[in-house]
């Protein structure tokens, strides 16, 4: 493609804010919709009730996907 790049940005971020921040990270089973139990929770109690965590926003499976990128 012989592109050249004009800027690059580096952003760096810690294992253990990435395993925060994604432990953080909710889903609605019912209609998909993603929640950040932390800056962007559930209007309703009954949302809030049902919202589960994916096994890949787990700390362990974090943790393992961050040491695998380095």
């Amino acid at each position: 493609m012989k592109i050249k790049p004009q800027l690059v940005v580096l952003f760096e971020q810690g294992s253990e804010e990435s395993v925060r921040r994604l432990g953080n990270k909710r889903i609605d089973p019912l209609n998909g919709d993603e929640y950040n139990i932390e800056i962007n929770p559930p209007s309703n109690e009954e949302v809030e009730n049902r919202l589960i965590i994916r096994k890949q926003d787990e700390a362990a499976e974090v943790k393992k996907r961050f040491h695998s990128w380095n």
